[in-house]
């Protein structure tokens, strides 16, 4: 994906600026997100080392596959799948964890971690960042695909 330095995004860019500038002052911590899509490995959820537990006791790798329905992507409507591993008040937490579904997120992720961080490791980019950029869209070409509703959600590329 191209990005492009839109005036739009500048200004976001100075927005956010300010406000962590605030936020230090009032000894705040702040987080934010970036402002085009960069495809990860994995998504600051890692479904690999965390899990999602519902009110009513779901578990599922996110919030967003444990409820599942209609979303939107990049401006384009979208439906993610309801994946659960269970239900904590059925099962004990381990077995859910090391469930078959669990385990399919587990491997998945790391599989796409581990692709990524060969090529990363094994590319010469010196101190050129095309060199360094084409490095990265090397490594995103050939991770394996991340599971079915996990491609078109925003926290897969950091937004």
């Amino acid at each position: 994906m191209r990005r492009r330095r839109t005036k739009k995004i500048k200004r976001y860019k100075k927005r956010l600026a300010r406000a962590r500038k605030i936020a230090a002052k009032l000894n705040m911590e702040t987080m934010a997100h970036g402002f085009t899509p960069d495809e990860q490995p994995v998504c600051d959820q890692n479904p690999g080392k965390s899990l999602f537990i519902g009110y009513d006791g779901t578990v599922a790798p996110c919030m967003n596959l444990a409820m599942g329905g209609p979303s939107e992507f990049m401006g384009t409507p979208v439906t993610f799948p309801t994946d659960r591993y269970g239900s904590v008040l059925e099962k004990n937490l381990r077995e859910l964890w090391e469930s078959e579904t669990c385990r399919k997120y587990k491997n998945t992720f790391e599989k796409r971690i581990r692709t990524y961080d060969k090529i990363m490791a094994g590319s010469d980019f010196g101190s050129s960042l095309l060199s360094l950029h084409r490095a990265f869209q090397e490594a995103r070409r050939a991770m394996p695909a991340a599971p079915e509703g996990c491609g078109t959600c925003h926290h897969l590329y950091g937004i």
